[in-house]
C-alpha cells in the first residue's frame, strides 16, 4: 500500500517537471535569439539609421550656400545634427544622440580697382561646423565656409567639397557671415540668417581676395581648376590668396547668423569708399560735365540715402551746378544703387579739386572722402587716343514694375519701367595697356543719364553690356526683368571717353 502511494506521487512530479523544462528551454532559445539580434542586427540597423541621418544633414547643409546668395532679406534653416535611434521591444538601444554646432571666425579681405580708385575691404566672416556624434559610423563633420560645404572624416585621405557657389569663372559671389562665437550641443538647430548688406555685383580689376580657411589645400585645388592661368593662387598657413589677372564681377552679400530668433539690426553704418566716375575731368571754359558718385558700405555694396557734402577748392576755375545756379559747395543724396550725379561747369583755364565727403563715418581701412581732379583747358585736339565706336545698340527686352507704396493696390502705387539691353563696342588706338578703364556715358541730349566703366582688352577693344530700366507711364511688355540701373529718360547717344579723348555715337534702337 505504501509502495503504491510512492509510485503515484513520483508519477505526478514527473508530469509537472516536463512543462517547466520546456519553458526554460524556450526562454533560453528566445534569449539566445534576442542576444544575437542585439549583438549583430541592432548595430546594423543603427548604422543604417545614422547613415540616413547623415544624408539628411548633408542635404540641409547644402542649402546654406544657395540661401546666402539669394535675394531674400531674412531666412532660416533647420539642421538635424543628432540621431533618433529606433526602439524595439525587449532590446536595448539608446533613445537618441546629440551633435555639436560650432561657429569659428574666418577673416576675409578684398582689394580691387574700380573706376580708377583702389578699394580695400576687410570682413569678419565665420565658418559653421556641424559635428554629429555617432555610435557606429566613423567620426565625420561638415563645414560651411565661404559659400562652400566641405565633408571631412577620420578615415578620409582628403576633405571633399560637396558644393560651392562663391567662385565661378567670370563672377565671385562671396557671402560674409557675422556671428557670435557659438559652441552648442543639441539634436536639432534652427539657424537664422538676417541680411545686413545686399550684394550688388560690380566689375573690378586688379582684384585680390584673401581668406582664412580650415582646408587651404582643398581650396587651392578647387580654385586652380576654375581659374587656371587667369589667377595666381597661393597658400600661407591657413590663408588662401587669389590674385586675378583679368577684370571680374564681385559681390559680397553680408548676413548676421544666430541660433535664436532675436536679431536687432544695428543702426551703425560705415562707408568703405566713395567712387567718382570719372575721377579726372577735362573741360573747356564754359564746358559742362557730369560726375557720377557711388557710395559703398563696409562690405562693398551700394548705400542709398547717404548725404554727401561736395566742395570745390578753387571756384574761379570751375563751379558746381545746383538747380542751374553756379555754387562752390552743395549737398546731394545718393539714390537707387547708391548713386548720385553732380554737374560742373568750367570757368577759366586752370586746375581744381572737388572734395566729396559722406556724413557717415569711414569703415576701418576705408574712407568716406573722394577727391576729383578737374583740368580746364582749351584742348587743341581729341587727345592721345583715337576711339572708333564699332556699335552702340539698344533693344527692348522686358519690363520692371516697382511698388513704392504698400497702402493700396491701385495703379498709382506702382512705377513702370521699360527695360532695354545696351551693347556698346569700341576700339581704341593706339592700344592702351590692358584693363585701362574707359568711361561710357549714355546721354539724352546734353544730359548724362547713365555713366559706367568698361576695361580695355589686350587688343584695345572695350565692351559694355547692361540692362537699364527707363521710367514710363505704363509698360506694354510683360516679360519681367530686373535692370542693373533705373533712369527717368531714355538715352539717345553714347560717348566713350579715355583720358582726354572721346567719341560720340547715336544709339541704334532695334
Amino acid at each position: 500500500m505504501t509502495g503504491m502511494r510512492f509510485r503515484l506521487k513520483f508519477a505526478d512530479c514527473s508530469k509537472g517537471v516536463s512543462p517547466v523544462v520546456g519553458m526554460v528551454l524556450v526562454l533560453a532559445i528566445i534569449a539566445g535569439v534576442m542576444s544575437i539580434i542585439q549583438i549583430k542586427y541592432v548595430p546594423q540597423w543603427d548604422y543604417k539609421k545614422e547613415a540616413q541621418s547623415f544624408n539628411t544633414l548633408v542635404s540641409e547643409a547644402n542649402e546654406i550656400p544657395a540661401l546666402l546668395t539669394s535675394k531674400s532679406s531674412s531666412t532660416s534653416i533647420q539642421v538635424d545634427v543628432g540621431v533618433n535611434y529606433p526602439q524595439y521591444p525587449f532590446l536595448v538601444n539608446p533613445i537618441s544622440s546629440y551633435g555639436m554646432v560650432k561657429v569659428v571666425p574666418e577673416n576675409v579681405s578684398v582689394s580691387y580697382s574700380i573706376y580708377g580708385p583702389r578699394v580695400e575691404e576687410n570682413y569678419s566672416s565665420s565658418a559653421i561646423i556641424f559635428e554629429p556624434t555617432y555610435l557606429y559610423m566613423p567620426r565625420i563633420n561638415l563645414t560651411y565656409e565661404h559659400g562652400a560645404v566641405i565633408e571631412y572624416g577620420q578615415n578620409y585621405a582628403k576633405p571633399i567639397m560637396l558644393s560651392q557657389v562663391a567662385f565661378s569663372k567670370d563672377e565671385i559671389n562671396l557671402p560674409v557671415i557675422t556671428s557670435k562665437k557659438i559652441s552648442v550641443i543639441a539634436k536639432s538647430y534652427v539657424l537664422h540668417f538676417y541680411l545686413i548688406s545686399k550684394g550688388v555685383g560690380k566689375t573690378v580689376y586688379n582684384l585680390t581676395v584673401s581668406f582664412k580657411t580650415l582646408y587651404p589645400e582643398l581650396w587651392k585645388r578647387t580654385l586652380s581648376k576654375i581659374y587656371g592661368n587667369s589667377a595666381v593662387i597661393s597658400v600661407s598657413g591657413n590663408l588662401v590668396t587669389v590674385k586675378f589677372k583679368k577684370a571680374i564681377m564681385i559681390s559680397n552679400p553680408a548676413w548676421y547668423m544666430s541660433i535664436r530668433n532675436n536679431f536687432s539690426k544695428s543702426s551703425a553704418k560705415y562707408v568703405s569708399a566713395i567712387l567718382s566716375m570719372p575721377s579726372h575731368v577735362y573741360l573747356n571754359p564754359s564746358g559742362r560735365a557730369s560726375i557720377t558718385l557711388q557710395v559703398l558700405d563696409k562690405y562693398g555694396n551700394p548705400m542709398d540715402n547717404v548725404s554727401l557734402r561736395v566742395q570745390v577748392d578753387n571756384s574761379t576755375v570751375c563751379q558746381l551746378l545746383n538747380n542751374n545756379t553756379l555754387v562752390s559747395s552743395m549737398v546731394t543724396t545718393t539714390g537707387f544703387n547708391g548713386m548720385g550725379v553732380i554737374y560742373i561747369e568750367g570757368l577759366k583755364q586752370g586746375n581744381a579739386e572737388i572734395t566729396v565727403k559722406a556724413e557717415i563715418p569711414a569703415s576701418k581701412g576705408g574712407t568716406n572722402v573722394s577727391v576729383i581732379s578737374v583740368n580746364v583747358t582749351k584742348k587743341t585736339g581729341s587727345g592721345r587716343y583715337t576711339i572708333d565706336i564699332v556699335h552702340a545698340n539698344g533693344s527692348l527686352a522686358g519690363c520692371y514694375i516697382y511698388r513704392y507704396c504698400g497702402c493700396c493696390r491701385r495703379g498709382h502705387c506702382w512705377i513702370y519701367y521699360d527695360v532695354y539691353t545696351y551693347d556698346v563696342l569700341a576700339r581704341i588706338t593706339p592700344t592702351p595697356p590692358e584693363l585701362t578703364p574707359v568711361t561710357v556715358y549714355f546721354l539724352n541730349g546734353s544730359e548724362a543719364v547713365i555713366q559706367t566703366t568698361g576695361f580695355c582688352n589686350s587688343s584695345g577693344y572695350v565692351h559694355v553690356a547692361m540692362t537699364v530700366g527707363v521710367h514710363v507711364g505704363y509698360s506694354s511688355d510683360t516679360t519681367p526683368i530686373t535692370p542693373q540701373k533705373l533712369v527717368d529718360v531714355k538715352p539717345d547717344t553714347v560717348v566713350v571717353s579715355v583720358g582726354a579723348s572721346s567719341a560720340e555715337e547715336t544709339i541704334n534702337y532695334t
